[in-house]
C-alpha cells in the first residue's frame, strides 16, 4: 500500500483528491495538512510514502516545506525521506523548475483534478513512490529550457560537480536526463539493470542531490544534456 499525504489550503481540492484516490486499491490517504508546516509535522508523525504538495499555502509555502522534507535534517540518521509530488495550479516554467530544485520528485498540474480522471494522478504517486520521478506533460517541454538557463543557486552542489563521476556514471546521467528508465538504459549500455541501479545510486550521492530528479536537473544545469527533445 502506498500511504499519502496531502497538504492544500484549498478544502475542495482536498475532497476531489481523497475521492480520486479512493479508488485505487494500492494508494491510502493517511494525513491531510492545509499549509507547509502542518504538512510537515504530519509527515513525522504518519511517515507517509508520498507528499502529495500544493505550492501556495499560507504559513509555509510548497517549496519551502518540500526543502525541509527532502533535507537531510529533518530525520538525522534516519533513512526514511517522504517523495513529494507537487500537485499546482501554477505551471510556469521557473515555478516547476524552482520546485524540482527544491526536491520535488514530480510536478502535476491540477487540471487531471477538474477533469474527473484519476490517471496521471495515480500514476505519478506510484512512478516516485517506486523510486523515479514524473512531470505532467503539461510541463515537460519547458520546464527543462528553464532549467537549463538558471545556474545552481546556493545549497545545491559547487560549479563543476559533473567532474565528479566517472565517465560511464556521465552516461548514465546522459540518459537519465533523456528519460530512459534503468531497463531502457541497460539496453543502450549494455549493462545488467542491477549495474545500472548501482551507478544511479553512486551518481546521487556524488553529487549530494536529493534523487533521480534532481540528479536530472543537475545534468541539465551544467549542460550535460542540450535542452530540447533527443536527436
Amino acid at each position: 500500500m502506498i500511504t499519502v499525504l496531502l497538504a492544500d489550503d484549498d478544502a475542495l481540492v482536498r475532497a476531489g483528491v481523497a475521492m480520486l484516490l479512493s479508488r485505487e486499491a494500492d494508494i491510502e490517504i493517511v494525513a491531510e495538512a492545509v499549509d507547509g508546516r502542518e504538512a510537515i509535522d504530519l509527515t513525522c508523525r504518519h511517515r507517509p510514502a508520498v507528499v502529495l504538495m500544493d505550492l501556495r499555502m499560507a504559513v509555509m509555502d510548497g517549496v519551502a516545506a518540500t526543502r525541509t522534507l527532502t533535507g537531510a535534517e529533518l530525520f538525522p540518521g534516519d533513512p526514511y525521506r517522504p517523495r513529494v509530488l507537487v500537485l499546482s495550479t501554477f505551471h510556469q516554467d521557473e515555478t516547476v523548475a524552482e520546485a524540482l530544485r527544491a526536491g520535488a520528485s514530480g510536478y502535476l498540474v491540477k487540471h487531471v483534478i477538474s477533469q474527473g480522471s484519476a490517471r496521471d494522478l495515480a500514476a505519478g504517486i506510484r512512478e516516485i513512490a517506486g523510486g523515479g520521478h514524473y512531470l505532467h506533460p503539461a510541463v515537460t517541454g519547458g520546464v527543462i529550457a528553464a532549467v537549463a538557463a538558471t545556474p545552481p543557486c546556493a545549497g545545491e552542489p559547487r560549479p563543476g560537480p559533473l567532474d565528479l563521476l566517472t565517465a560511464r556514471e556521465r552516461e548514465v546521467l546522459r540518459n537519465m536526463a533523456l528519460g530512459y528508465d534503468n531497463g531502457e538504459i541497460a539496453a543502450r549500455l549494455y549493462l545488467s539493470q542491477a549495474t545500472v541501479r548501482t551507478h544511479v545510486s553512486r551518481i546521487i550521492m556524488k553529487l549530494g542531490v536529493h534523487g533521480r530528479t534532481q540528479a536530472v536537473v543537475l545534468a541539465y544545469q551544467n549542460r550535460l544534456v542540450p535542452p530540447g527533445p533527443p536527436a
